[in-house]
């Protein structure tokens, strides 16, 4: 028996019309109006109708004289379930019909025996992506929520991003993941018959949860060193503020693994200041970025200029935080140029 509705809402609420075998559809589906509930076959037909068909089934979703195999795909999590049908059916060809009840969510493929060998790799292979590509996300932020819920909402959304970008900075590895999630997705159904979405995540992909939770741990450390450093810029600027302006305008010029200050007329400064600290810093280890930080938020400048030299990015950067709005890279004055002949020229 075939039954028509005009729009889906009537379709799920039951108001349906009988209509001939014949008639153009766009939609075919299995359901069961008498009951109420609804299953939904996906995969359209071009139809300027619009119409969706229904025709009575049994129990187990089959209809009666059906000799056929197949594959059910179910999932009880809200977030997890929210277009899987359709993404299996844009994904992998076949017969596939789709029920709901409450959160829980069935999707069958049906068809022959040989048919569903030969679907059984790009089954597993649009899983691995629906888990992967799709709900990538969903599965850090429970991962994260479960193990560190010390965290705020912000702060966890702030540490997602860090996993994310650790897991993604290598395209072979995602490559590899993807590959991975797969094969076992594909030598589970090779087995069983019925998968369950959230117990592939649980049980199948645990190297893969594994690497999540590295991701995450990473994630977390580099949050804390950002928060750290942030507490350490404030402080700085703290002292700045507090110190008050002790000259006017300094420029900073480099040599080799040193630096010297000096001020607009070319007179040497703070040369006694920078010895003392450089005496107990590692320069070796980079530590040049700190003792020159040290230095200016001692004297406390209104002004900065930075001339070309050894200065790293993450120097600069904190800099620029700790003096706001003072300080100036230069570019390429005379002495920065001269400087960069004369190494130049020392290099032959």
């Amino acid at each position: 028996m075939l039954w028509q509705a005009d729009t889906e809402e009537e379709a799920s609420a039951g108001r349906l019309t009988s209509i001939a075998p014949n008639r153009a559809l766009s939609c075919i589906c299995y359901g069961l109006p008498e009951s109420g509930s609804t299953v939904r076959r996906l995969g359209f037909v071009p139809n300027s109708l619009a119409q969706i068909a229904y025709t009575t089934v049994d129990r187990m979703g089959r209809k009666a004289g059906d000799s056929v195999a197949g594959w059910v795909v179910t999932s009880d999590d809200a977030v997890m379930s929210q277009g899987l049908g359709e993404f299996l059916a844009r994904s992998v060809a076949g017969q596939w019909t789709e029920s709901r009840q409450g959160t829980h969510l069935q999707c069958e493929l049906t068809g022959d025996a040989d048919e569903l060998d030969e679907l059984a790799w790009p089954m597993a292979r649009a899983l691995a992506q629906y888990l992967l590509i799709y709900h990538e996300r969903d599965w850090l932020d429970d991962l994260l929520h479960r193990r560190y819920h010390i965290f705020d909402a912000d702060e966890q959304r702030t540490i997602l991003d860090h996993a994310l970008r650790i897991l993604h900075q290598d395209q072979d590895q995602d490559l590899s993941r993807m590959d991975l999630a797969a094969a076992v997705i594909f030598n589970y159904l090779v087995h069983q018959p019925t998968l369950v979405v959230e117990g592939v995540r649980t049980f199948l992909m645990s190297d893969i949860k594994a690497e999540f939770d590295e991701a995450i741990d990473q994630a977390v450390d580099t949050h804390l060193m950002e928060q750290e450093y942030q507490e350490f810029v404030h402080l700085l600027r703290q002292l700045v503020n507090v110190a008050g302006t002790r000259q006017e305008w300094i420029h900073v010029h480099f040599d080799q693994r040193r630096f010297y200050f000096e001020d607009p007329s070319g007179l040497r400064l703070a040369d006694e200041l920078i010895d003392d600290i450089l005496d107990g810093a590692d320069v070796e280890l980079g530590g040049l970025d700190d003792v020159l930080i040290s230095a200016l938020v001692t004297l406390a400048p209104e002004r900065i200029t930075i001339h070309q030299g050894n200065l790293a990015k993450e120097g600069q950067e904190t800099l620029l935080q700790v003096f706001d709005g003072r300080v100036l890279f230069c570019r390429g004055c005379s002495r920065c140029y001269a400087a960069h002949v004369d190494r130049d020229w020392r290099s032959f």
